[in-house]
């Protein structure tokens, strides 16, 4: 029998087969590192459970002092369904020798880009018959990287700043180049503060211009151009926007900037005498800790306005409410305790006064669900909660008490719905909208929390948590490099975030730059050396790097801090497969099972370091626990038909090798592992047709 092929040769169950498993990084996610073992099987693995202690926690509890309470932790555990993809050039295959590049081109050779947005270009690497080379790894760079900056290996363009930069592709000796200009960004919209203003002669007031986006954001360091269409009544600054009242009349004050323009009024008036100080509302009833604000209008004798007079506040009854100025007009109250108490505004020798009840039965409620929130008691809680609402339906801060104990409670949708109603009432409420997000976050709504996150950032943007929480989101989004962004900006606002350093790690590590990934791990541990989860992300970046014995070390570490850390004992097992200590491997995978018996993937791990001891029943009793759990997995029909051969059941492992083809028509290798039982089973017509269609399966990668 002739075919081309040594028939002898052909059994196959390659790294390229498994795709999103090889080295599959997640957040405290498992990764391993594949290789053929005797023609048994390659290590994969998926993502196990995250232990409780290490990753990012955000968020306080709810106490009687403060406003914002506590959160539970953001957990960083990725099931199975999301799986993720290592660069090939981590597999510990022998790369093939290049074949010849005659051109390389870039697409867009052109691009225009405001500064802050980013474009990804592309590179097609042909040979000299014109045929495109997949698969080659092109290197990037710019010329000007303070107006654009590259990606080296991904080619994505950040555009920073205004002005032009030449993007450069390199591959094989050949290069090609795509010109960027940075365009400035468009003014929406220009805003003046105040819009109205009243002045008496000889008075003057600064005016404030902001200049703004088509999408609302802030652009800051824009000088507008200040006019006046009245002079006589009015005169302004060009420069600073100084306003200053010249005679009795009105005048329009305006602000320009790149063909946009916002106007103030300004209405010159004589000195009058004050008369009234009239404050609203004129009476509150508050629950103890809750604080609103009062306005005070100072009036002539005949009831008008007067503007810009200055307003001083004070309270009968400090124990029951305090009031402090907030500016000109307006003063915070805050309730103290039960009672009443008058707080009263004076302005030149007037006065005016509001009533303010301070409630003693809510505030009861709130105390009494705090304190139970506080001993883990979250149902009792809650009903302390439901108590204080019904009888305080109109106190936000009480949903929101309640949004987070139901979160202690794992009813995550039910919290939501408080926290909407929280938003609902005091939309400025920065901590519902982390919360919410925090809520969007651990039901997997990664793109509702990314908004949530937005908007918490937004009204408070010295908080590391909330950026520490939107990279998280990002991460599982599958987006790094806003992911990688965000935990820059947590680090920056916390430099001990030790989470937020490890969590920058793992998005390194997905991106394949292994070295970056473990200096944040490195510095995870030193800012905490009892950190479980850390050790157990440098143990993965040793298995990136082939550093196996560091690896272990680390795992050693990871499971010495957290006895029952099930992934560890599969990294660790990995590390020892990969030195060739199979049965330290088999050791582990068996704890790891233990531990986890529903675990697909140590089982898998198990069954290919079977095979490497020649233990092939107790490998085909691993996997058929593997296929159990997932009819659909052809890799481990490859695998298990594999074992059959070297038990010499071909009949069987040929029914095996035909489900991995169903499954997946593009599983290469059983194509090839069929063709060889086909042989030996005496079917050569179809072992020859197998080999086609295994070489077709290849030429198609």
């Amino acid at each position: 029998m002739t075919i081309g092929r040594n028939p002898g040769n052909l059994f196959k169950n390659t790294g390229r087969e498994l795709g999103a498993r090889m080295l599959a990084l997640a957040l405290g996610g498992l990764m391993a590192a594949a290789v053929a073992c005797g023609g048994g099987g390659v290590l994969f693995t998926v993502v196990p459970p995250t232990p409780s202690n290490p990753t990012p926690t955000i968020g306080t509890g709810p106490t009687p002092t403060t406003v914002t309470g506590p959160s539970p932790t953001i957990v960083t555990e990725v099931p199975q369904n999301i799986a993720t993809e290592v660069p090939q050039n981590i597999v510990t295959e022998v790369p093939q020798k290049q074949q010849g590049v005659a051109s390389l081109e870039v697409q867009p050779g052109t691009l225009s880009l405001e500064a802050g947005q980013d474009l990804r270009l592309t590179a097609t690497v042909r040979d000299a018959q014109g045929t495109e080379l997949l698969g080659r790894a092109v290197t990037w760079s710019s010329d000007n990287p303070s107006v654009a900056l590259v990606g080296i290996d991904t080619g994505l363009v950040k555009a920073l700043s205004p002005g032009n930069a030449t993007i450069s592709a390199s591959f094989g000796g050949q290069d090609a180049k795509a010109i960027v200009t940075v365009l400035s960004t468009k003014v929406g919209s220009v805003e003046v503060q105040p819009g109205t203003l009243s002045l008496t002669l000889g008075q003057d007031r600064l005016l404030t211009a902001t200049v703004r986006d088509a999408q609302g954001t802030m652009l800051p360091g824009r000088a507008v151009t200040w006019s006046s269409d009245n002079a006589a009544v009015a005169t302004v600054d060009s420069v600073t926007g100084l306003v200053k009242a010249i005679s009795l009349g009105n005048a329009t004050i305006s602000a320009s900037y790149e063909g946009q323009v916002n106007t103030a009024i300004v209405t010159v008036a004589r000195v009058e005498q004050v008369g009234l100080v009239d404050i609203q509302p004129k009476t509150l009833t508050l629950l103890a800790g809750q604080e609103e604000p009062l306005i005070a209008t100072v009036k002539s004798s005949q009831g008008q306005p007067l503007a810009d007079r200055e307003v001083t506040w004070a309270s009968n009854n400090e124990s029951v409410a305090t009031v402090v100025r907030v500016d000109s007009t307006t003063g915070r109250v805050k309730a103290i305790g039960p009672g009443e108490a008058t707080i009263e505004a004076f302005s030149e020798g007037r006065s005016g006064e509001a009533t303010v009840t301070v409630l003693a039965s809510c505030s009861e409620k709130v105390l009494q669900g705090d304190a139970f929130y506080n001993q883990g008691q979250f149902q009792k809680a809650i009903d302390s909660y439901f108590e204080a609402i019904r009888l305080c339906p109109q106190d936000a801060r009480t949903y929101h008490k309640r949004g987070q104990t139901y979160i202690g409670l794992g009813e995550l949708r039910v919290a939501i719905l408080d926290f909407d109603e929280v938003i609902r009432r005091e939309p400025g409420f920065s901590a519902a909208w982390y919360d919410r997000a925090q809520a969007h976050f651990n039901l997997r709504q990664f793109q509702k929390a990314v908004q949530d996150f937005d908007e918490a950032i937004r009204q408070n943007s010295l908080k590391p948590e909330s950026f520490h929480g939107r990279g998280l989101a990002y991460y599982n989004l599958g987006q790094f490099q806003r992911s990688i962004q965000d935990f820059d900006e947590a680090i920056k606002l916390n430099i001990r975030y030790d989470s937020a350093f490890s969590n920058r790690g793992l998005a390194y590590s997905h991106l394949g730059q292994w070295q970056r990934a473990k200096a944040d791990y490195n510095e995870a541990i030193r800012l905490n050396p009892q950190y479980a989860q850390a050790f157990y992300n440098r143990g993965l970046a040793g298995l990136g790097l082939t550093q196996f014995e560091g690896a272990i070390s680390d795992f050693d570490e990871a499971i010495g801090l957290f006895l029952k850390f099930q992934a560890a004992y599969v990294g660790r097992g990995i590390a020892y497969y990969r030195k060739g200590q199979c049965e330290l491997a088999i050791g582990d995978f068996s704890e790891a099972i233990r531990l986890k018996p529903i675990d697909a993937t140590a089982l898998g791990n198990r069954a290919v370091a079977y095979t490497c001891l020649g233990e092939h029943q107790k490998a085909i009793d691993d996997w058929d626990e593997v296929i159990g759990f997932n009819a659909e997995d052809d890799f481990a029909y490859n695998s298990r038909g594999l074992a059959y051969v070297s038990q010499g059941k071909h009949e069987r492992a040929k029914l095996d090798f035909d489900e991995a083809t169903r499954i997946n028509p593009g599983n290469c290798d059983a194509y090839f592992n069929r063709a060889r039982v086909n042989f030996t089973l005496g079917n050569d017509s179809e072992g020859t047709k197998d080999i086609t269609k295994g070489e077709q399966c290849e030429s198609r990668r």
